[in-house]
């Protein structure tokens, strides 16, 4: 398969960790990802938040007043979601404008604002718009293993 232009709408880069050299993948998120990656602000983890969680509608529901309804994509919500997220196994907390951070030394690779619409990836040679091979997409689980929490989400209100 030959890559094109328009293969790159997401503006994927390879960048490099100015602290340890690791090569990165940094790409505008998409529009049509129907969830949020809120990353924790001490360490290169993240939460991933569908639009469609229960918690989430319950959310939006509640910060409704008087008929109103809150936009999904608000900061209202941005900021309910973030005091409601279990923190990190790291201890820190999950918010959507934290600087993303090497996977290697966990070094800011890029900070906020300006990482705010930007998603950090692993950048493996050879996989900027090809199909993945069979280990890239092993090393793509493994690393969403570690990496994101879609489960265990929220925390436990009193």
């Amino acid at each position: 398969m030959t890559a094109s232009a328009d293969d790159n709408w997401l503006d994927g880069r390879a960048i490099v960790c100015q602290s340890c050299q690791l090569p990165l993948w940094r790409v505008v998120r998409s529009p049509f990802y129907d969830s949020w990656l809120f990353y924790c602000e001490r360490c290169p983890k993240r939460a991933e938040v569908s639009y469609y969680d229960n918690a989430v509608t319950a959310i939006q529901h509640a910060l409704a007043t008087g008929g109103d309804s809150v936009p999904l994509q608000s900061e209202r919500m941005y900021r309910e979601i973030e005091r409601r997220l279990a923190p990190c196994d790291c201890g820190g907390r999950f918010r959507l404008s934290a600087g993303r951070r090497c996977h290697g030394c966990h070094a800011v690779a890029l900070a906020a604002p300006a990482a705010d619409e930007l998603d950090l990836w692993p950048h493996w040679p050879g996989s900027d718009f090809s199909d993945p091979t069979p280990e890239q997409e092993k090393e793509w689980r493994e690393f969403e293993l570690v990496y994101i929490r879609s489960d265990g989400l929220w925390r436990r209100e009193p």
